[in-house]
This record gives structure tokens, sequence and C-alpha cells, in this order.
């Protein structure tokens, strides 16, 4: 153990490198040995001398790999400091622990000395009055804290000097994180009742026109355990060799139910139904049952478990679905329709090959009623699947392919699974260029507009052109019945009119689409090009069966006041960004309207990549922010091991509900009211009109900075605050 650089913080030696800041480890090429080829069952990584492989791509051969220690950064020493916070975020009150040497009496617990870790967080949360503990980026994941178990050699007997030393070794190499942060609600959520709530799922999937599946696998580590899953999807989605990426399993149907919302059922449905066919929606097709439908779970559940079973032979199956579609379950077994061979480049250059089972439904229901004529459709010219190949990123706007492109060294088609790269831009992978959509526009419990957009049987659309792209290209705009206020018009959310900045693809974030379809503006890439044609394509591109699912609504979250209290009292800056394009309203190749972000980071850091506003609101950029808060601890923990990590603390009597700042005398438990800061942002963007402006609010300082380039940033006021920003920069706020 090293002397402490500060007296608040003991530093040891990382373990791991032994003090040296850099580890020597056998490369993963040694696993398989020399060859190219290479299939798991071939893995040698319990032989410790294993042949590396000659052509290596990172260790050259040599069968050794030296890298910075990642448990200490190649500074090869770890503060012996653990920081466990928990923050209501209802009230913004915030307690924390901090963890030294010493400072927790050990426990005694099946033949070890422990930390009890979990006590820690119980008191944390009942001091700063949480009921409920939660993970924001994934509510209904159960929190496990557990304990720190002490070396062998810790006795309570042994001088506090030996003590401690044994108890700093154990707290500087538990976690790569020191600083561990959970958030609290004074209440816990209502838990909705399962069968309601899937009969409210099954109304939802009527209302959308899509199926809900409720799917099933047996567990491969458990008798008698299964995984449960729901999404929605479109007809003729495939089943996929593991449950759909993107969407959560649980233990049982109940907590899969509970945990459903209609954003988490539709995330990856992009990527699920990547290549399904394309169908118009039949009008006038009867509308949704009025009401959820009455369900029996017990009955669900047994009888998908009993098509885990293929009947009358005993021998298991890999799961089974229940489909809701046309106001009835339809069951199904899934079953191996092939095996086939997957090959993966590793990162040592060798091909990893495995076989994979291929799954199919055992049998499909009919057609839904809903399901209307096929949209048309070409082949992409662009994607050469027989050979692996697509459209490489360098010829996007460009008027040829970059000869010096890393991905195709100016061919113009690039590997299909090339690292780094995104889908197709023409097709977004679906291999099929399309000449109509679906465009739906939902709030996700009461209404749905389902918009068949089709070329006309006659050339009689008037698409004029309304400007150009800086390089030349023509900007047109389509007629007003292939634009969102055409339709939507009547339509409100918590009795607001719908506009862009209310509208969300419901699986995704993506405020371009939302514009396009709004505005109508299509730019063609090629001379002669139909701009309806061309517009049509661009809305389907990418989306699963040609269906664009909108969400009109307000997320939940909290308001900014009570976002910038939970900021301050964590020690942290809350960084909003905002972009003010409302005069760009002639210029259509520009963004529109007004952008958001958020996020939290440590006071003083560096403004990079992430200051880049792209929702539509600021309720969506502090949902969001909130959401990754956790994350932001982490790097706010000081780089040098010797400077001990800020513990908060912040458990005020009464919170209010404005935006609350220190007092002038320090006391975290006095707070004062400025004005409402949500104007002053709004003014900064205004005056820096068609400009990122980004200002840091922490709880002493404010800084406004203007975005110049990808990665640099011009500081143009430091303040104490907010209102004394805007005062600096000789702006009059507005009148309240």
């Amino acid at each position: 153990m090293t002397e402490p650089d500060n007296p608040g913080v003991t530093v040891v030696d990382c373990t791991t490198c032994d003090g040296g800041g850099v580890t020597s480890h056998r490369c993963s090429c040694t696993w398989y040995g020399d060859q190219l080829i290479v299939d798991d069952d071939q893995l040698t990584a319990g032989t410790p001398g294993g042949t590396a492989y000659r052509d290596c791509q990172v260790c050259l051969g040599t069968g050794t790999n030296c890298v910075t220690c990642d448990r200490c950064a190649g500074l090869g020493r770890r503060r012996a400091q653990l920081v466990y916070t928990v923050a209501n975020s209802d009230t913004a009150a915030v307690a924390s622990v901090n963890i030294v040497p010493g400072a927790l009496d050990p426990v005694h617990r099946a033949g070890r000395w422990w930390l009890d870790l979990d006590a820690v967080v119980t008191e944390l949360a009942d001091r700063v009055g949480a009921d409920h503990l939660y993970d924001p980026a994934a509510p209904e994941r159960e929190l496990l804290v557990g304990g720190l178990v002490l070396p062998r050699d810790w006795r309570p007997d042994l001088p506090q000097a030996r003590r401690h030393a044994l108890e700093a070794a154990a707290i500087a190499n538990y976690t790569y994180h020191p600083w561990q942060l959970w958030l609290g609600r004074t209440a816990p959520p209502d838990r909705p009742d399962p069968a309601r709530h899937l009969g409210q799922l099954c109304a939802l999937a009527e209302l959308l026109c899509l199926d809900l599946v409720v799917e099933t696998r047996p567990d491969p580590y458990g008798d008698d355990r299964y995984g449960w899953q729901l999404r929605l999807e479109l007809p003729d989605t495939g089943v996929g060799d593991a449950f759909a990426s993107g969407v959560g399993s649980s233990d049982s149907l109940d907590a899969a139910i509970v945990a459903a919302d209609a954003t988490r059922l539709a995330t990856g449905i992009g990527d699920r139904g990547v290549d399904v066919p394309a169908h118009y929606l039949r009008p006038g097709r009867p509308g949704p049952p009025i009401g959820p439908p009455k369900l029996d779970l017990d009955q669900l559940e047994r009888r998908m478990i009993a098509d885990c079973t293929a009947l009358g032979t005993g021998v298991a199956t890999p799961g089974a679905q229940a489909i809701w579609r046309d106001g009835r379950w339809w069951h199904t077994s899934l079953r191996v329709v092939a095996v086939v061979e997957e090959l993966t480049e590793r990162t040592t250059g060798q091909i990893s090959r495995r076989t994979v089972d291929k799954l199919a439904r055992s049998w499909q229901p009919p057609p839904p009623s809903w399901q209307g004529p096929a949209i048309p459709s070409e082949p992409c010219p662009y994607c050469v699947p027989e050979q692996g190949l697509r459209r490489c990123v360098c010829t996007v706007g460009a008027p040829a392919a970059d000869p010096e492109c890393r991905y195709c060294g100016g061919a113009g088609r690039s590997g299909r699974y090339a690292a780094g790269l995104s889908r197709c831009f023409s097709c977004g992978d679906t291999l099929r260029i399309r000449h109509g959509a679906v465009v739906t526009v939902t709030d996700g419990q009461h209404w749905a507009r389902h918009l068949n957009w089709a070329l006309p049987d006659e050339a009689t659309a008037v698409v004029p052109q309304i400007g150009s792209q800086p390089g030349g290209k023509p900007i047109h705009q389509v007629p007003p019945q292939f634009r969102l206020p055409f339709h939507v018009g009547d339509l409100a959310v918590r009795g607001q009119p719908i506009g862009p900045d209310q509208l969300a693809p419901l699986d995704e974030y993506e405020v371009l689409l939302v514009q396009e379809l709004w505005y109508g503006h299509v730019t063609l890439d090629h001379p002669g090009q139909d701009p309806l044609t061309a517009y049509l394509a661009n809305v389907a591109n990418g989306h699963p069966g040609g269906r664009v699912l909108l969400h009109a609504a307000e997320p939940d979250a909290p308001p900014l006041a009570r976002v910038l209290a939970l900021a301050y009292g964590l020690g942290l800056a809350l960084i909003v960004t905002v972009a003010d394009h409302r005069n760009d309203a002639g210029t259509p190749y520009r963004m529109q309207g007004v952008s958001w972000g958020a996020y939290f980071a440590g006071p003083g850091a560096a403004v990079g990549l992430r200051a880049y506003p792209h929702r539509p609101t600021l309720g969506h950029a502090l949902a969001q922010a909130v959401e990754y808060v956790c994350g932001a601890t982490r790097s706010a923990v000081p780089v040098d091991p010797g400077t001990p990590i800020a513990v908060p603390q912040n458990v005020p009597q009464c919170v209010p509900q404005d935006v609350p700042t220190p007092a002038a005398d320090g006391d975290p438990g006095d707070w004062v009211t400025p004005a409402d800061l949500v104007p002053l942002l709004s003014l900064l963007a205004g005056y820096y009109a068609g400009e990122t402006v980004i200002v840091s609010l922490a709880a002493s300082r404010c800084e406004v900075h203007v975005r110049e380039g990808p990665e640099t940033t011009r500081r143009v006021v430091t303040a104490a605050d907010l209102p004394a920003a805007v005062a600096a920069l000789r702006l009059r706020p507005p009148a309240t």
C-alpha cells in the first residue's frame, strides 16, 4: 500500500498490473491455435500454451499482448474509496455514504467477512424518503446491490492498521466504477393488473394494425423454467435464432406483461421486420373493439408451455408463440427449419464458424383482415445480396465514390455487414425500393390515423421546385395530401394541436424523418427523377413493410426545475443544448423549428460530440438525461486516484418545486428560487439563431458556448447563473 496523496483517500497499488500500469496476457488467437477457420468446439483457452495464429492482426503472431491496464487506466494505482449515492427523483434529495477503510462494520456471513452494501443502500433510501429504487434505463429490472467480500486474512482482532490495509485492498479492487448512483421514487409506481394490462396491449395492437406476439423459450439451464417476451410485429416477421433484439425478456409471463408499453413493444421492429413484404391497409375495415378484451392469463400460459412440447411425442420444441390478431389468440410452437453455418471475422483476422438453428412457426395464422394490397416495389439497384454488397456510405450526396474510402476503396459498394456502417441508404437493407408507404399517427392509447400514400394512377400531381441544395441538387415539395398537416390538423395531444415537435417515431427518435413528413421536402439525387416517387421511396426507406409509426405524446419527464435540482444535489452540471431554426423556414435544406438536448456531466467537463440537440422538445431531452444519469457519475470521477471522490449530501427538509440553488451561505438545506430558466434558454437560442447553443448549468457557475465545428465550441460568457449570463450578453429577458 502506498502513502495517500491526499489525507482524505488511501491509494493502493493495482493488483491487476502489480502497479506497473500495463498488463501482459495471452492473445485470444491462441484460443484456437494457428488456423484461419476456427470452430467453438476447437476452443483451447484452457491451455495456456496454445499456439498463436501466425497472421494475427492483434499480436502479430507473437501470442502475447501488452495493453494498458483497464482497471487502473494505466496509472498503476487505485483509490480505496467507494461512494454510494441514492437520489430521490421526485424531491431531488440526495444522500451518500463514503466507503473507505474503517467506515463500515463488517458482518460475518457464509464463513467470510463482508461489507454489507445492501444495508448501505437501504439506509440511504430511507434518508431520502425513497420507497422504490429503480434503474432509469430499465425500470422493470430488479436491482441487486450485493456485498463486498474481504480478504480471508481479515479478522476483527487484528490491529487497526492491518484491518484497514486489507479493507483498502478489497475496496480499491471491487469495481471499475467507484461512484454508484441509484434513483428512487417517493412511492413505487402502481403495478398494473397483468390480465387487464395485456388486454390493453391487445387493443393497442389492433389500433395500430400490428400483431402482438407473446413468445416463450425454455431455459436451457433450468428445468421447468421459461423466458417470456412481448413485442409488436408485422405479419410474416421471421422468428430468428434468439429472442428479438432490443426487447427485454422476463422470467414470468406476468413480469413480461407489466414491463411492456407501446415504446418498448415497438423497439427493434425495424430490425426484426426488415425483409417483411409491404402492404397497404385495407380501407373500410372494421374498427378495433371498444375497450380491452378480457383474458385468462393462466389458460394462456398453460397453453404456451404445452406448445413447448411436440404434440404426442414428448420431445421439447425450441419455444412457442401466441399471436393476437383479429381479436383472438393464434397459437403455434416453434421448429427448427434449417441449420446454417455462419462465418464471423474476429479481431485477430481469424474466421469464426458456428452453426445456428433457424427457427420458424410450425403453423401460420391466416392473413389479418386489415392487410390490403401489396405496395409496389422494385429491387434496390445498389444492393447485391448474392455477393453481400450494398451501397457504400461514401456515395451519399456525392457524384462518385471516394477512391480512398476505407470501406469500398472507390468501388461504391461495401460489405453489407462491414463494421461501422449503417444500413443501405437507398433501401435500408430491405433490398426493395418502395413506391408507397403507410404512415400511422397515434397517441398509443385512444386513437390512430392510418394514411395509405400511393403514387397516383396518372401523373397529375404538381410537385414544384422550391429551392436547391448548396451543391445544386433541386429540392421539391410534394402536394399537401402527402404531408402530415393535411391529415392530423383535427387531432390534439393534451388539448394542444399536433405539431412536428410532438411527433417521434414509435421505435426510435428521428427528428429529420418527422420534418420530412411534415414539410414534404424531397431532394432529387439524379436528373430525371420523379419527385413524388423519390419522396415515397425516402419515406419507406428502412421501415418494415413500408410502415411508418409515429407517436404523438409528451414524455413523462420531470420539469427542468427538478432535473436541475437533481444535478445540483449530485454535484454535477446539467448541459442543455438548443438550436433555433425557426428563421430557416424559407430554406428547405436546413433544419426547421427548435430542437433540444440535455445530459449530466461533471462540472467543468468539456462539451464534445454529445452536445448536439436532437430531440423535438425539452421534455424529450430531459427524459433522456434522467435515463442516463447513472452513467454521468462514472465520467465525473477524478482521474487522479489521489483525489477523493466528492460525497454529495443534500437532504433538505422541504424541497420546493421551483429551481433550487444553494443560498449565499452555502448551506445545502437552504434554497432560493430564481426566475424560470426555460424562457432564458429560448432567448439565447433566438439570439444565436441557426447555431447550436450549449449552456452548462452548475450550482455556482454558468457557461454559454456556441458550436463552431464538429468538436469545437466557442465560450461566449461565464457568469454565476443563467440570468446573470443573459444580462452579461445584454439580452432583455421576456416579460413575465
